[in-house]
């Protein structure tokens, strides 16, 4: 057994992980199975799978149907769900200290007995095939499908989480059954809580509910995609241009995690942001933009995204190529980086406060680290960002070489030549 802090592991004998983190002062607990694979493991005949799984698995089991599946969960008074990002699969409830074996029971009853229903397949691939429609009507959504296509091409990383109608098509119950086997397994899964537990406790319950899952073949995580550089116009007929612009960055286990954060809340972190300052209150050119660092295990993206009219879309272009170009070549006052610092140390304290945010926390550095890692520890490394390394990463980063652009909306005669986009 690992244990720092008020941290503790264990993995039982069939390979399943049991990571906890004991809360003083709280009543709740919030625990999950993760699953070490997502969206982007699936093959590409069956982008999608892991998500339609994540929704089959409260479609009915060997022992209760849809309806009592979800009747317990409501007598358990807590919250019962589950998501689908490109690297996992996770599926976590909330309650009271006092059902942790009762919601124990219940979520290895989804993931061990899962009967994948036929009837049910049919029409919860309905419900998805809405779902999927739906956004193709959000011109913001179809821009950052497009940046992802530009940016990772033919790589899973490129393919929407929920599938296509034409891979979805094919998801059989054989299909799913098979999906189960290989991925519900002590191997290929992690067991997390955080709240009033006691983890000796805990394990010894896990056990009772997991210990009979498969150990399992692991199954391949990292793909270390290649990415791409380019631009993709769609013209639709919308009253704003909506802009996804961006480069490769690095992983959740790069050094340069926080450093590249930290550049992202200078560009477009909130109201005192450069972005929105030169975009917004100086010029009035567009109602919001926001600059993104998503990380995830092998690599990562950093984007720009906003919205204008049409007319505007050029100067607004190039003004974040401009702000680029600067967090380049100028350094960072000691009073704008000790301020985004502030930004990020705050919302690392408030947004773990929570029991399901610690074991979401938990979770996450497990998969993605090997190991826990303490807010104490975030917050030193947070901290020690100097204003030389963040001008590192930029140069580092904002490669026009490996810039892409994607843009959706009505959208004038724009010359984007290879020179115009440049930072």
């Amino acid at each position: 057994m690992l244990t720092i802090s008020n941290v503790c592991k264990t993995v039982l004998s069939n390979g399943l992980a049991v990571l906890s983190e004991r809360m003083e002062n709280v009543r709740s607990v919030s625990m999950g199975i993760w699953l070490k694979t997502g969206a982007r493991h699936d093959a590409p005949e069956h982008n999608g799978l892991s998500h339609f799984v994540e929704h089959m698995v409260f479609k009915g089991t060997t022992i209760r149907s849809a309806r009592q599946i979800s009747l317990h969960a409501d007598e358990l008074g807590g919250n019962l769900n589950a998501f689908t990002s490109q690297d996992l699969v996770v599926f976590h409830a909330t309650v009271l200290d006092a059902h942790v074996a009762d919601t124990l029971d219940l979520l290895a009853d989804l993931i061990l007995n899962a009967d994948f229903p036929p009837e049910e397949i049919d029409r919860e691939r309905a419900v998805i095939l809405e779902e999927v429609n739906a956004t193709q009507d959000d011109p913001e959504y179809l821009a950052n499908d497009a940046f992802m296509r530009t940016l990772w091409k033919d790589d899973p990383l490129a393919l929407p989480i929920g599938g296509t109608p034409d891979t979805l098509a094919t998801f059989t119950r054989d299909t799913l059954v098979r999906y189960a086997r290989e991925h519900f397994t002590g191997t290929n899964m992690v067991f997390v809580a955080a709240g009033n537990v006691q983890h000796e406790d805990l394990v010894k319950k896990v056990e009772r509910y997991f210990g009979r899952a498969p150990t399992g073949t692991p199954l391949p995580r990292a793909t270390f995609p290649k990415s791409f550089s380019g631009s993709t116009l769609l013209n639709r007929p919308t009253e704003q241009v909506q802009m996804v612009l961006g480069f490769p960055a690095p992983p959740i286990t790069d050094a340069r995690y926080y450093i590249t954060h930290l550049a992202a809340m200078l560009l477009g972190g909130g109201p005192s942001s450069r972005l929105f300052q030169s975009i917004r209150e100086e010029r009035g050119l567009a109602y919001a933009v926001t600059a993104d660092f998503m990380p995830y295990q092998d690599t990562g993206y950093f984007s720009v995204h906003t919205g204008t009219s049409p007319s505007r879309i050029e100067p607004v272009l190039d003004i974040v190529l401009r702000e680029l170009h600067r967090l380049k070549t100028e350094p960072v006052s000691p009073g704008d980086l000790r301020r985004v610092k502030e930004q990020l140390i705050i919302s690392q304290v408030i947004g773990m406060e929570t029991s399901a945010s610690r074991a979401n926390a938990l979770g996450g550095q497990l998969l993605a680290l090997g190991h826990p890692v303490s807010l104490e520890e975030c917050q030193a490394r947070i901290a020690g960002v100097s204003e030389d390394q963040v001008m590192l990463l930029a140069n580092a980063l904002f490669d026009p070489a490996r810039l892409a652009l994607a843009l959706v909306g009505g959208l004038p005669a724009l010359k984007l030549a290879p020179n115009r986009l440049t930072c």
